[in-house]
């Protein structure tokens, strides 16, 4: 009878043993967390009629069981640690121990919804990697702050041969990373399109690939709360409270905000999607998490659709390569009397903005009086149009004022 009831089943891991409880006839066991415990365990619930097997993860000591369920055709569930905490407090249960927690487990995944555990091996080694890289930055970060503080010469020394062992092992994983993407054409070819985004490198590529595999896949909203990058509302009645944003993936948030505070400063579509940000009265924080969640929207559209924003825009430069990214041209420097210098004659030979260098072989005076619609410019060559046509304007307007104070001299000389 209780083998055709189904039952949900919540593990709680430990370093040594593995307390399991079933929800619907609050049976309870432990098992060693080793493979005889495991093969124990697996032997146990055959012969049962198990809806979903949840636990939370437990520093890694989970991953050995959650693996042998799978390869056991059991269906493995994630329990987020954080809900399951609040879940138990509005059940009333203060109490916590082993036992306790397995049955907490099984209800809740008896009542809530929960994930399947991800069964990626490559990408399971690309996190590990990712995060070892990332602990090591730490440590190089910390070791670098202590070492401008020593004045021993010994210790000075051992400090410094420690910070350049640092950097070589990170140069390591650093290689070792792009040779495990490189040996899978999947990961490789949405690697490259990650880095095909101006303000995207390989570290940026290589946590979004181990630490959000949903992305092309999850929506907007989804991969920004996974990112921990959706601002959530605080409102009651006629109170307004401030949107802050909570939660996520921490690791994954901090190298998505580095992003945002490179591309805002250096890729022209962000750069203008900030500026406008900021001249509509956003704070210079807020303003960069718009600008990381939008970089996480880009790239999933671009993954989704498997293609380059360059080539979605009609750019020239469609090889989405590290290095060949479509970087936007330097501001137009100055000629005399203040004339802006037309991009054909500073462009470096470079033919990224042909159209647009065809279109400043006409006077200065005709720029000035001319809009972008006028002239049908794209929209990726708007910003770029309306910033050259200010300078000429600019630039007109300087001249006239010179040639207004020469014609003063010249008659107060007469």
């Amino acid at each position: 009878m209780a083998a055709q009831t189904v039952q949900d089943v919540g593990i709680d891991v430990a370093k040594r043993w593995l307390d399991v409880a079933v929800f619907q006839t609050q049976e309870q066991a432990r098992f060693d967390n080793d493979k005889e415990g495991w093969a124990k365990l697996i032997k146990w619930l055959k012969g049962r009629n198990v809806r979903a097997i949840g636990m939370e993860p437990s520093g890694g000591y989970e991953r050995g069981v959650a693996k042998a369920l799978r390869k056991a055709g059991l269906p493995a569930r994630n329990v987020n640690p954080h809900k399951l905490r609040h879940y138990a407090r509005a059940l009333g249960r203060l109490a916590k121990n082993d036992r306790i927690d397995a049955l907490l487990i099984a209800r809740y995944t008896a009542e809530l919804p929960t994930r399947p555990v991800r069964c990626d091996p490559i990408a399971e080694q690309l996190a590990d990697l990712v995060v070892a890289r990332r602990q090591l930055s730490d440590d190089k970060v910390s070791l670098a702050n202590q070492l401008e503080q020593l004045r021993e010469p010994t210790v000075k020394r051992i400090f410094t041969q420690r910070l350049r062992r640092i950097e070589l092992d990170i140069a390591l994983l650093a290689k070792r990373m792009a040779d495990l993407v490189a040996s899978q054409p999947a990961l490789a070819a949405t690697d490259r399109l990650i880095q095909s985004f101006h303000g995207a490198g390989p570290v940026f590529s290589h946590t979004v690939l181990a630490l959000a595999p949903e992305i092309g896949q999850a929506s907007r909203r989804e991969i920004a709360a996974l990112a921990g990058l959706a601002p959530y509302d605080f409102d009651s009645g006629t109170f307004k409270g401030r949107r802050m944003i909570w939660g996520g993936r921490h690791p994954l948030r901090r190298v998505v905000y580095m992003a945002a505070l490179t591309a805002s400063r250096s890729n022209p579509i962000l750069k203008a999607f900030y500026q406008r940000l900021i001249a509509n009265g956003k704070e210079p924080k807020v303003a960069l998490v718009a600008v990381a969640r939008k970089i996480l929207t880009i790239l999933s559209a671009m993954i989704r659709n498997n293609e380059t924003l360059e080539s979605k825009q009609g750019l020239t430069n469609t090889v989405a390569h590290p290095s060949r990214r479509w970087r936007a041209d330097p501001p137009p420097p100055q000629g005399e009397k203040g004339k802006a210098v037309p991009p054909a004659l500073y462009n470096g030979g470079r033919k990224k903005y042909e159209r647009a260098n065809r279109l400043w072989l006409g006077a200065v005076p005709a720029l000035c009086s001319t809009t972008s619609t006028e002239l049908r410019i794209p929209k990726e060559q708007d910003v770029q149009f309306r910033n050259h046509r200010a300078c000429a304007r600019r630039g007109a307007a300087k001249s006239r004022l010179c040639r207004a104070d020469a014609g003063a001299e010249s008659g107060a000389g007469a």
